[in-house]
């Protein structure tokens, strides 16, 4: 049974005895993929505990395992999404935006949404909401609550991007060399562009961003990629990804010179 945002236990004003059995319940069910148990167990948290963040993630866990598994019934006869497999989705996004309607500064609600909207591939929804968790997080001064961290916030951040930009890079068909999966100007290569220059206002020296936005401008306006992976390359140093793409960027450009550089560091 997947679980696709774990949760740990907050206690409420309802007690510690009955809060615990709430999630030991809710969990025992779930690892047996017993869905009445775990219905039932999400209507007594309810009727109990409205407000518990972890009802929230618990009833998030729910409706996201019923929308995967009609997906991956689906996927194994090439059939299209069903209306069950949409309302179920929708019901388990819904439950992480009463919990952030409720918890604004819980950043795995956030990265919880981000995350399974790539798993049903709602790509205007996946790259609207990753802007919207790095503006709110720019505007709070990536003062936010998670799980077990205490700091290193702009990390966690700085990785979950990195991760989601890999998920949307995944979709793209694959290019004789290798190096630039981006070149089309695809919708998805706009959508890297615009996570990737997103994070550079908030994280200037963020090298990976900086790659990404430069590999999204290659064949596009390689001017503008050369210039954004010369600061990756500035920051990063002897990367291979980061000197294999200069090296390719350079040769566009006709400066074979350059390329000849980039490649004879990567031996290095």
């Amino acid at each position: 049974m997947k679980r696709f945002l774990s949760f740990v236990l907050i206690i409420t004003s309802i007690g510690v005895a009955a809060a615990q059995s709430y999630s030991d319940v809710f969990d025992q069910a779930f690892a047996l993929d017993d869905v009445p148990a775990q219905r039932n167990a999400l209507e007594l948290w309810q009727r109990e505990a409205p407000n518990d963040v972890n009802l929230f993630i618990a009833r998030y866990n729910f409706f996201a395992n019923l929308a995967m598994g009609q997906q991956a019934s689906l996927s194994k006869t090439g059939a299209s999404q069903t209306d069950a497999a949409i309302h179920w989705a929708d019901s388990a996004l819904a439950a992480l935006d009463e919990g952030i309607a409720l918890y604004p500064d819980r950043l795995d609600l956030y990265f919880g949404k981000i995350y399974f909207l790539g798993e049903v591939a709602r790509w205007d929804a996946f790259e609207r909401e990753i802007l919207k968790m790095l503006d709110s997080s720019r505007v709070r001064d990536h003062r936010w609550t998670f799980p077990n961290v205490t700091d290193g916030i702009e990390s966690l951040i700085s990785e979950a991007v990195m991760d989601y930009q890999a998920t949307m890079m995944a979709t793209l068909p694959s290019v004789p060399d290798g190096l630039n999966p981006l070149a089309a100007d695809s919708a998805m290569t706009r959508r890297v562009r615009n996570v990737a220059r997103r994070t550079i206002q908030l994280f200037p020296s963020d090298a990976n961003a900086l790659y990404l936005l430069g590999m999204s401008y290659v064949d596009v306006d390689n001017e503008k990629a050369l210039k954004y992976l010369l600061r990756a390359d500035e920051l990063e140093g002897d990367n291979a990804y980061v000197l294999g793409l200069l090296a390719a960027v350079c040769d566009r450009l006709g400066r074979k010179g350059q390329a000849a550089n980039y490649r004879e560091r990567m031996k290095n």
